[in-house]
């Protein structure tokens, strides 16, 4: 018997000692040195693996000896050792990753200043620059360039460890390479793109494909070239005859040139009988180095006066009477000295090939947009300019649709994605047809009774004292269920929520687009279009609350306006405050409006003292409201004022209802519509089951625009073909919606 409890006590005491045996790691992570620490930390793994292992044995040992155990004391023990476990391991994984990549750079600076101390023995040191990790992001005619600079830095190195290079593997890896595969290998990477057959393709494809220059400029030629020479290089790697290609690449390079180089090629090349990809490289180099001379010569223009002869100047001696391409200076000797300024700037851009702008109505040099001519015009007449030009109906520039610009800008009016000229709003305001002004539309004030919230800043007379608002801090909870202490402000009048931009972004709030317009003091307008969903807990008791709150970059000013001594309030100690800083100067985050104001407040009002404020108890804690009598003590300090209000404009409602319904009698369409139109007219028919057979029609250049999305759809066929052959059920589930599917 007494054996028996004498190994009864060993298991325990053996379980308890494997129990605490993490508590070393957790001092360790929460002392961590990365300049002390991070040589320890592979060591510290294993360590944390044989804990693990051993406190499992224990337990199963434990609770095999022990018939009348408290199963839910061992349940809560496993619990926390696991939660532990996990927390050091991730910390401690982490960390390995971090310092791999510093060990990296580390090692590129050592064997690269090895091998300078091996070549340059007795010379003095020089600082080398910082090796950078070479990546690769899945385009397959980067992989040769990619796979040769890993390999040497990397995969070669014997000092390396296998996990290290599959860090610096990991690293190296950007975009759709990254997410091929679940586990990365540098054999998988091989296997998928070190495809010589279908390198040459792409290489191929890229060279067919490649951009044209859009303008006849040193940069554009530069691109082309410097792309053409980088797929020909790659291709010669591949041991393709390039020497015996001179007909395609010439006549592929030459589809990528503009009017102007094909002209000066074919002078050039006038007394060869055949044309030669490297005679045509040797000439495309020289017009570079001609571009960029020109640039050099041609920049150094003086702001320009708007003189009246500047047109004339131009049109007689750069349109008429100089042919070709010239250089700034030979522009500035046919040139009068009244307006040489802005002919050399007219002739800089002429010798660079830089398409000055032309307006689309009135072909003068401005934008559309700033046109005096179209700025006159009613809105209908705009829109059927805009329409009949094929232009943006968001930037008033061609070449793309208003669904595809990448403007960030919005109409200054309405914020809908359009012009502000070309805004029924401002029509509306403007009903003499002049649109000036709207360039000054960011400093003028709605006549609407809109939403807005005013933060109103003023010197306070300090004789009458200072009037405390009620500042509370809360807990909020972030994504990963974290609790945040933030400082918020109640307001018994704003009917809204709010909370900074930072918070949320700190946070990582999930963002709602709204549309919220805003008024208060003042009747000044504004809109807010953000809205987070906030959940606020007390830091003294158990109240919780979910608040919608509006985003704005920063909610109110700083309060109080500078630190006050509040020594002589005699505040009770018992008095659990809801802001112990409530007297120094703190940012506010958040404000709480009169949505649960009302359910915040107690019974308890203390009052401290005839000439300060009172003491009100919330759920939140005691807060302090009311004024201060001034007792000589304090200086001048800023006043501040909060008031927000939510108002339902109807009137702005049914403006924006008569809009949509004001459609203009005649049919707008541009030239790409009526094509469209006639191509449905040709194209569609009708099968003898009633099904429409409709002919999608293809713009130009669409595979560049679409991309490689192939590659994107098969993953994604992929991952369901898998996730369906784990599941026979929803496998099963999925064929009979397809099959119901195709019989629609």
């Amino acid at each position: 018997m007494a054996t028996k409890e004498k190994r009864i006590l060993q298991l325990t005491r053996t379980y308890n000692d494997r129990l605490n045996a993490l508590q070393g790691f957790v001092n360790f992570v929460s002392e961590y040195d990365a300049s002390v620490h991070s040589v320890e930390i592979e060591t510290r793994l294993q360590g944390l693996e044989d804990a693990k292992l051993a406190f499992e044995v224990a337990r199963d040992k434990f609770l095999a000896e022990m018939e009348d155990c408290d199963t839910e004391q061992l349940r809560r023990d496993r619990d926390i050792f696991y939660q532990q476990y996990y927390q050091v391991k991730g910390f401690l994984n982490n960390k390995m990753c971090v310092d791999s990549t510093t060990r990296l750079e580390t090692s590129a600076r050592f064997v690269g200043n090895s091998t300078m101390s091996q070549t340059m023995h007795g010379v003095s040191r020089v600082k080398l620059p910082k090796v950078e990790l070479p990546t690769f992001s899945g385009e397959i005619t980067q992989w040769l360039t990619y796979k040769d600079r890993f390999t040497s830095m990397v995969h070669d190195v014997a000092e390396l460890s296998d996990v290290l290079k599959l860090q610096y593997l990991l690293a190296s890896l950007k975009g759709e390479a990254a997410q091929q595969f679940d586990h990365v290998t540098w054999k998988a990477l091989m296997d998928r793109y070190d495809n010589s057959k279908l390198t040459r393709r792409e290489y191929f494809k890229a060279l067919v494909h490649l951009e044209p220059m859009t303008s006849a400029c040193a940069g554009e030629l530069t691109r082309v070239v410097n792309e053409i020479k980088r797929l020909v290089r790659g291709m010669e790697r591949l041991k393709e005859p390039i020497t015996r290609w001179d007909t395609p690449l010439v006549g592929l390079t030459l589809l990528k040139l503009d009017k102007q180089l094909l002209l000066e090629w074919e002078k050039a090349s006038t007394e060869s009988m055949e044309d030669t990809y490297k005679m045509l490289m040797e000439f495309l180099e020289k017009q570079i180095t001609m571009f960029n001379s020109v640039s050099l010569h041609s920049t150094k223009v003086i702001n320009t006066k708007p003189a009246s002869n500047t047109k004339s100047a131009f049109s007689n001696n750069v349109s008429s009477s100089l042919p070709g391409k010239l250089s700034g200076k030979a522009c500035l000797r046919n040139t009068p000295s009244r307006g040489s300024q802005s002919v050399a700037m007219a002739c800089t851009a002429e010798a660079r090939g830089v398409n000055l702008v032309k307006c689309s109505l009135c072909t003068e040099n401005h934008q559309l947009g700033t046109c005096p001519k179209f700025e006159k015009m009613s809105l209908d007449e705009r829109q059927r300019v805009v329409a009949s030009e094929t232009l943006c109906f968001n930037c008033l520039k061609g070449n793309h649709r208003a669904r595809l610009c990448r403007s960030n800008a919005r109409c200054k009016v309405c914020k809908g994605r359009h012009h502000s000229l070309m805004c029924r709003k401002t029509s509306e305001s403007q009903p003499s047809g002049g649109a000036h002004g709207i360039q000054q539309e960011d400093r003028a004030t709605n006549d609407k009774e809109q939403d807005t919230m005013i933060n109103a800043m003023a010197r306070g007379d300090p004789k009458k004292g200072t009037v405390w608002l009620s500042t509370v801090q809360v807990l909020i909870s972030n994504s990963w269920g974290d609790e945040v202490p933030v400082r918020a402000l109640l307001d018994q009048g704003s009917q809204c929520n709010f909370i900074s931009e930072t918070v949320a972004q700190q946070l990582r709030l999930k963002k709602r687009r709204v549309h919220r317009p805003l008024s208060g003091v003042g009747a000044a307008v504004f809109n807010v279009e953000t809205l987070v969903s906030v959940g606020i807990k007390s830091r003294i008791s158990s109240f919780k609350a979910c608040l919608e709150c509006l985003v704005l970059p920063k909610v109110t000013a700083r309060f109080p306006a500078q630190y006050i001594d509040v020594k002589g309030w005699k505040i009770p100690k018992d008095l659990q405050l809801a802001d112990p800083g409530f007297n120094q100067p703190e940012k506010i985050d958040l404000l709480i409006g009169a949505e649960i104001f009302g359910e915040l407040l107690q019974t308890g009002r203390p009052k401290l003292a005839p000439h300060l404020p009172m003491l009100l108890e919330t759920k939140l804690g005691w807060i302090v409201s009311g004024r201060e009598a001034w007792k000589g003590s304090h200086e001048a300090s800023a006043t501040q004022a909060n008031c927000v209000l939510a108002e339902e404009d109807l009137n702005a409602a049914m403006e924006q209802l008569v809009m949509l319904e004001n459609i203009p009698e005649e049919r707008i369409q541009s030239s790409e519509d009526q094509a469209m139109e006639q191509w449905y007219l040709k194209t569609t028919t009708r099968e003898q089951t009633g099904r429409y057979v409709v002919e999608l029609p293809k713009i130009p250049q669409y595979d560049e625009r679409l991309g490689d999305s192939l590659q994107g759809a098969i993953k994604r066929f992929a991952t369901i073909e898998r996730r369906l052959a784990r599941d026979n059920n929803l496998k099963q589930q999925y064929h009979e919606f397809m099959a119901e599917y195709l019989k629609l």
